[in-house]
């Protein structure tokens, strides 16, 4: 038999001896509590500052010991929560995109809902007026567009680089194709905001973008879209002193520019030249009636 822990004369009433495994009681503790036999399962000795534990209880609640187990799982969860909110979703189709973004800019009147037709009748018109991230950054703004994107038209060579058409020598010009729903804005309206936001008087320029590829040009699908566009330019031409030098070509080619152009002034707003050239013409597309 194991013995009398040191200070204690005998062994409690009606415990002949020590639990198994123990050699001596907790400190501070002259006897198990009342009923109990041996201390829990795995644990050594009580809390320190309890002498015994609630009544009616045998052991320590379970994963009470593993404090630090509980706090690991909840991280995990929490990790795990993080990467599905940043997993990739489908996304929309023109009809929800045209929602949202008339939404945002174009609120209906109180009592009337806004409603978006066939996103099957959707036209599209390709324009050029200097580099491609100033029209798509005003044009991503016109309620009743879909959606813009960056390209090239107007030269010889297939798939045009980036590279291969700043050189001048491709032929084509930096584009944007517009994709919009004529029942929310019509062609002469984006064709208003054309002449307003670039300068069709400069031929081959804007600003300090130089080269044939920076040149002020309107693709036309077809007969009624070259008759409007035509039209559209001589009311325009009211309003410069100098002659518009834009180009009214049939369009034979497009070609998406790389993925880095795309929504570029969306991306990049505090970029030098988008602070510094796009914005501007942001800003006074903003306060066209």
């Amino acid at each position: 038999m194991a013995a009398i822990p040191e200070g204690q004369s005998s062994l409690p009433e009606g415990q002949s001896k020590l639990p198994e495994g123990q050699s001596k009681l907790p400190e501070g503790q002259s006897k198990l509590p009342e009923g109990q036999s041996k201390l829990p399962e795995g644990q050594s000795k009580l809390p320190e500052g309890q002498s015994k534990l609630p009544e009616g209880q045998s052991k320590l609640p379970e994963g009470q010991s593993s404090l630090r187990g509980g706090i690991a799982i909840l991280a995990l969860a929490l990790a795990l929560a993080l990467v599905a909110s940043c997993a990739p979703v489908a996304p929309p189709d023109d009809a929800d995109r045209l929602a949202a973004r008339n939404a945002l800019l174009n609120p209906a009147p109180l009592g009337k809902e806004y409603t978006v037709s066939d996103s099957s009748a959707f036209k599209e018109l390709v324009l050029g007026g200097g580099c491609f991230w100033c029209l798509e950054a005003v044009y991503e703004l016109v309620p009743g567009v879909a959606d813009v994107e960056n390209g090239y038209a107007g030269g010889s060579r297939a798939h045009p680089s980036y590279e291969e058409v700043s050189t001048g020598l491709t032929g084509h010009a930096e584009v944007v194709k517009i994709r919009y729903d004529p029942a929310v804005v019509t062609l002469a309206r984006l064709l208003e905001i054309f002449w307003t936001v670039h300068d069709p008087t400069t031929e081959d320029r804007q600003g300090a973008d130089v080269g044939e590829q920076y040149r002020s040009i309107a693709f036309f699908a077809d007969e009624d879209e070259r008759r409007a566009i035509e039209a559209s330019l001589r009311e325009a031409q009211k309003r410069f002193r100098d002659p518009i030098v834009t180009q009214v070509e049939p369009l034979k080619a497009y070609w998406p520019a790389e993925a880095y152009h795309q929504d570029y002034f969306r991306r990049n707003p505090e970029q030098g030249y988008c602070r510094v050239v796009i914005a501007p013409k942001v800003d006074k597309f903003r306060t066209m009636k």
